[in-house]
């Protein structure tokens, strides 16, 4: 099974690692990201180099050169909703990291493009399938509390100051902490939401795809 990348940063670093250890005859074929020095040198930490994987800083030119079976998106969440309407379009199997889009005319793309795509799609929502998420949705769905109108929640993880700096303080790119984060923590993605305010983007960002 050939898949394709777009987008390699640190999140599909690590989700790379928890695919290849299913051993399931999947092998990177393509990569697609603007930092392909970057996106070449983690590869090679896996043992992934040239000629047995091809790179490219655009998106579309992967997508029309190469045969795959399937495709993981990583790209900042500003690019979600437009990398995963092209992918769509070829009917290709698709892996998508949260949240799906940052603002209400992205989700209006993604839905027309549904209409019409025969695409398998996953959206990466982990926290969902641990065994501690599972057993408070078994509690709440019993009605044992009865009615929940509140609930507070503390994502205790070593790496949470990432979100106060760098590219993730730019709403313009996430759509705001609340939501980028908040729709893998408590199912807030499918709440409405309010357009990211136009604040310029980060160079390089609107013209080519960039890993987290």
């Amino acid at each position: 099974m050939k898949i394709g990348i777009i987008g390699y940063g640190t999140r599909m670093h690590y989700f790379l690692d928890r695919l290849l250890e299913l051993d399931a005859g999947v092998e990177v074929a393509a990569v697609a990201d603007i930092d392909t020095a970057k996106a070449a040198k983690l590869l090679a930490e896996k043992g992934i180099e040239a000629p047995a994987v091809s790179l490219y800083t655009d998106a579309d030119e992967m997508l029309a050169r190469e045969t795959l079976d399937g495709v993981m998106i990583g790209t900042r969440c500003a690019l979600h909703a437009e990398m995963a309407v092209k992918v769509m379009r070829l009917h290709l199997p698709l892996f998508l990291e949260k949240p799906v889009g940052i603002t209400d005319a992205d989700l209006q793309r993604l839905s027309e493009a549904a209409k019409t795509s025969r695409s398998e799609v996953v959206v990466s929502f982990p926290l969902r399938n641990t065994p501690l998420v599972k057993l408070v949705k078994e509690i709440v769905d019993s009605g044992r509390l009865g009615t929940i109108e509140h609930a507070q929640a503390v994502n205790n993880v070593p790496y949470g100051g990432v979100y106060y700096h760098s590219w993730y303080r730019d709403e313009a790119e996430t759509g705001g902490l609340f939501f980028a984060e908040g729709d893998a923590r408590s199912g807030l993605s499918e709440l409405p939401h309010r357009p990211a305010p136009g604040i310029g983007r980060r160079d390089g960002v609107e013209a080519g795809v960039q890993g987290k």
